[in-house]
């Protein structure tokens, strides 16, 4: 083992002791995205940008699932962080890199893709940095939540919202924060800028190698990154005049988008998401980025698990490569569910026609292999969604039904990606590039978009299989794009870029930069927050009005009832949920409560506290109730808000 690694492992190590997040970022980085992977990655005989990829992409999941295996066995996420990075450290030491020198021209590329990855994060990043309301809002709250249930009771996780109902979201996403803020010292919401920051770094690199498989100039590829980046819902304003018609004369009327075009109010995030969303679509691709979410992490892994399966059959003859896809695919299911699982079914899907049909063509992928692989890969995360969705809780998550309004927002997505996709979908591969097989590609594509039309998921996640959809159509413009530049049709191509990327991202930025909004918590509540973590038991269950959903984040501890909204999100058992709103609702209405009242939450054997914001009529006739009932007593009041300790 040359002392040269252990030189550096010892250099990075010694940052991860210092008292300054800043200071400890870059080694967190060379821990959490490079070295748990990279000799796996640099011995599966790919070109340097595919080693790269693989190494950014293998490496999250890879220390996320030593550190899920450590904290299950009982290990605080502290623990089971430090043990994932021993085993990290031990990997390198024994097995090092084997990497080769990239020439001049990937060189070239490289060097273009950091300058690229260097101006997206500036621009989608600014913002949650500077900004609290920008880093807390939407998704991001909700996953800071689920963190400090995790962080402080581990495994299994529970819905923070839903006291002690499991909850059922693939909860890697909140193994990764916790190691984050372990080796960062971060705060949860900060540490969800870091892991977005990944997520860039790894969507950009898997990206602009799975464009290699259609098109060999940099430029192409580099220019199909940046539709990839900035183009999604790009022709938002040909649909216009379609949304002005439903909004008037549809069934549902559109009153908020109709406003947008003539209110007076400050612009800002909604204003901007009124103005390009179509039909509450995917309206934007970077603003993924710009708050808490683990889909651009399955994303990345998606783009170099797909690539690994387009690969032509002569690069597949490598038990690296294997493990490397069995370990993106399982990745992707354990990252986000809707990415994983659909680009799992869709391999599967694929791979056995194409087997079938074509006899396992020299040019196409070795479809039995692959079909193996990516049942293994489904096998490996097994035992991780039997914990996820097994469930006394659970109702109806899905439904299969075509959504016309849906469908139009779909199109809309993707649209942009179909132009220049379709030079290499419907005419012959060139000279100049050894293609994947189109039919598996065709296949794939058509499953995916079968999905996509046919699921209907709680709320509105259907609209997540744009992505699906999206990410690899902009790959495949790449041989659009080539063909452009061969016949001299550059000037086309840029024009076209210019069209369905800057008025998106024009309109987008120019609110998001001038949004007002603030996240406000006023003195007492905070204080009132900082009673809760100190002074009561981490078990505890709370109960507060009107679908606030602050405790469960400023205070760590879980709300009886959380709001209408998550609890369709997550499909639970409607007669559980209704039987918990109605005591929220009779709490607060004012009217006389009784110690039968109750009975549900006695039988939950947890401290109970309900909160009361008493400058309000509501607030002060609820304590009131609640101290007549006799069931509870007064445990804790600040200014205007007392917390009333249920007696037992």
């Amino acid at each position: 083992m040359p002392i040269r690694r252990f030189v550096w492992l010892a250099v990075l190590f010694a940052p991860l002791f210092l008292p300054f997040s800043i200071l400890r970022l870059p080694s967190t980085l060379a821990f959490f995205c490079v070295l748990p992977a990279l000799a796996l990655a640099s011995r599966t005989r790919r070109s340097p940008l595919g080693v790269v990829a693989l190494t950014l992409n293998v490496s999250p999941i890879l220390f996320g699932s030593v550190t899920l295996l450590a904290t299950a066995v009982g290990m605080s996420i502290a623990e089971a962080t430090w043990t994932a990075l021993a085993a990290t450290t031990v990997a390198f030491a024994i097995f090092g890199s084997r990497f080769e020198k990239p020439d001049e021209s990937t060189t070239r590329l490289l060097v273009a893709i950091g300058v690229i990855t260097a101006v997206v994060a500036a621009i989608v990043f600014f913002l949650p940095i500077t900004n609290e309301w920008w880093r807390t809002r939407s998704d991001s709250w909700f996953h800071a939540a689920a963190f400090n249930r995790l962080a402080l009771h581990g495994l299994p996780i529970t819905d923070p919202y839903f006291s002690q109902i499991p909850l059922q979201y693939m909860y890697l996403y909140h193994i990764l924060l916790g190691a984050i803020t372990t080796l960062t010292r971060l705060d949860v919401f900060n540490a969800m800028i870091f892991l977005n920051f990944v997520a860039l770094v790894n969507v950009i690199a898997a990206f602009v190698w799975l464009t290699g498989r259609f098109a060999k100039t940099n430029k192409a590829r580099l220019l199909s990154l940046i539709l990839c980046l900035f183009g999604m819902n790009g022709f938002f304003f040909l649909f216009v005049p379609i949304r002005l018609a439903q909004a008037v004369f549809g069934e549902t009327k559109d009153y908020n988008f109709l406003a947008s075009f003539f209110t007076t109010a400050m612009p800002g995030h909604h204003a901007a998401a009124a103005v390009l969303s179509v039909n509450v679509n995917q309206f934007m691709f970077l603003e993924k980025f710009m708050l808490g979410t683990a889909i651009m992490l399955s994303i990345g892994a998606m783009c170099a698990a797909w690539c690994l399966a387009i690969a032509p059959k002569a690069e597949n003859k490598s038990v690296c490569r294997a493990i490397s896809y069995v370990l993106l695919g399982a990745g992707t299911i354990m990252l986000h569910i809707i990415i994983g699982a659909t680009f799992a079914a869709a391999v599967l899907g694929a791979s056995l026609l194409t087997w079938i049909v074509q006899k396992r063509r020299s040019r196409g992928g070795d479809s039995g292999t692959l079909f193996l692989l990516t049942c293994l890969s489904i096998l490996v995360v097994g035992p991780y969604l039997m914990s996820v969705m097994q469930s006394d809780y659970s109702g109806s998550s899905f439904k299969i039904r075509f959504q016309p309004g849906h469908t139009l927002g779909l199109i809309a997505s993707i649209l942009s990606a179909v132009p220049w996709a379709i030079t290499y979908l419907v005419h012959r591969s060139g000279k100049n590039v050894a293609r994947p097989e189109r039919s598996f590609v065709l296949l794939w594509l058509g499953f995916v978009l079968l999905a996509a039309l046919l699921v209907d998921l709680t709320t509105t996640s259907e609209t997540k299989f744009s992505f699906l959809l999206f990410v690899p159509l902009a790959a495949i413009s790449a041989a659009g794009f080539q063909s452009a530049a061969v016949g001299r049709r550059w000037r086309t191509a840029i024009l076209y870029m210019v069209m369905v990327t800057v008025p998106l991202n024009g309109i987008y930025f120019y609110h998001a930069l001038r949004d007002e909004s603030q996240l406000f918590r006023s003195d007492d509540s905070l204080e009132a927050f900082q009673w809760i973590q100190a002074m009561t038991d981490t078990d505890a269950i709370f109960l507060d009005e009107n679908d606030i959903l602050d405790i469960p984040v400023l205070g760590s501890r879980d709300l009886f009832w959380g709001s209408k909204k998550y609890a369709r999100i997550w499909g639970y058992d409607e007669k559980i949920l209704e039987a918990r709103l109605q005591i929220r609702n009779k709490t607060y209405s004012g009217e006389e409560l009784t110690p039968a009242d109750f009975q549900p939450v006695r039988r939950l054997r947890r401290p109970f506290y309900v909160l009361c914001r008493t400058e309000g009529i509501a607030g002060s006739t609820a304590a009131r109730r609640l101290v007549l009932s006799g069931v509870f007593t007064l445990a804790h009041k600040v200014g205007s808000i007392e917390i009333y300790k249920m007696k037992w």
